[in-house]
């Protein structure tokens, strides 16, 4: 058998049972601008699979919840999400 056959195996193998895991995460955000003065909570939900002992994808997504301008003029407020995407190996 050659390397190469070896790894198509191993990486079918990995399509066939991907061991999927969901999460979920708190934290704290600190803003310190001018006029934009803001502290909160964020929270964040994840969701993966782990193919072998060595790679995994995850996917993600937070939200920082919205920071509002602090003072008499009052521009703008800010809400902010973020999703993210991954490869990851262990070595």
């Amino acid at each position: 058998m050659t390397p190469w056959t070896i790894a198509q195996a191993k990486m079918l193998s990995f399509l066939e049972r991907p061991a999927p895991y969901l999460g979920v995460s708190t934290g704290r955000h600190d803003i310190n601008e001018d006029t934009l003065d803001e502290s909160d909570n964020l929270w964040k939900v994840f969701l993966g699979g782990q193919f072998d002992q060595y790679f995994s994808i995850e996917a993600a997504y937070i939200d920082f919840k919205k920071a509002e301008n602090q003072g008499s003029n009052k521009v703008a407020d800010i809400d902010l999400d973020a999703v993210t995407a991954g490869v990851q190996a262990t070595f």
